[in-house]
């Protein structure tokens, strides 16, 4: 027995059992979304933070930038565009290497942790889950199926437990150190 590091127990939660189906799923209906992203002027990730501020308004508090606009004004805003590109970026290398969950597990704690410093909250990533399955759902319309959703809420969940191990285990380091 004896104390492990808490990345070794994350690497033994049974969510982390993607099985090739999901993965199939999670990746056919992600190069949908891409590829719809690219036929069309609208920026579909977008919608993940439309859905986050409606899911969690004070979260707008996080992004100086875009407090008291408009949704129009929101959706054309160059600096929330740059993070939507950054968070875009960072589902699709998740998607990439659904393969090497080691991989995953690190990227994804790393990234929690660097956001600890940015006063995000836990529910914020909770919220990230259902905005992700939002943005999906409006880019893919028909095509995004039951399937796609199931498959896209269990690697949801598993992005979520795995950011908010990075923000906590991020949060108590930097609380250890003021002490």
């Amino acid at each position: 027995m004896g104390c492990g590091s808490s990345k070794a127990v994350v690497a033994e939660e049974p969510a982390l059992n993607i099985t090739d189906e999901i993965k199939a799923s999670v990746r056919e209906s992600w190069a949908l979304f891409l590829q719809a992203n690219e036929d069309s002027q609208q920026n579909y990730g977008m919608f993940i933070f439309v859905k986050l501020f409606a899911v969690a308004p004070e979260a707008y508090s996080l992004f100086e930038f875009v407090e008291g606009l408009s949704h129009e004004d929101l959706v054309d805003n160059e600096k929330l565009g740059w993070h939507v590109k950054k968070v875009t970026e960072a589902i699709s290398a998740v998607v990439i290497n659904l393969d090497d969950m080691d991989s995953v597990v690190k990227m994804l704690v790393d990234l929690g942790g660097r956001h600890s410093a940015y006063g995000i909250k836990e529910e914020y990533f909770v919220a990230i889950k259902e905005a992700v399955v939002y943005a999906l759902e409006k880019a893919l319309k028909d095509k995004f199926t039951e399937e796609h959703r199931k498959s896209w809420t269990i690697v949801m969940e598993v992005v979520v437990h795995l950011m908010i191990q990075g923000l906590l285990s991020n949060s108590m380091e930097e609380q250890s150190t003021v002490i």
